[in-house]
């Protein structure tokens, strides 16, 4: 989390939670975030949301996780 000066409120807010998220797990930050992704996009895939709006902040949270993930290059 190099560029942590240049993160905007709601992405070091979601990076502290996907590093909290795999906190024992030896990858590199870039590579939570990808997995981050991936969980969320299989969330979205299989329905795992019960109303729109729990399916707006998965969407929105894939967005500011890109987001990330494009930082981190």
């Amino acid at each position: 989390m190099r560029n942590i000066l240049h993160l905007s409120d709601e992405e070091l807010q979601v990076a502290k939670r996907i590093d909290n998220y795999f906190k024992y797990c030896d990858m590199s930050f870039r590579d939570k975030v990808f997995h981050t992704i991936l969980i969320a996009q299989y969330e979205l895939e299989g329905h795992h949301f019960s109303n729109e709006y729990e399916r707006q902040r998965i969407l929105q949270f894939i967005r500011v996780s890109d987001d990330l993930l494009q930082k981190t290059v």
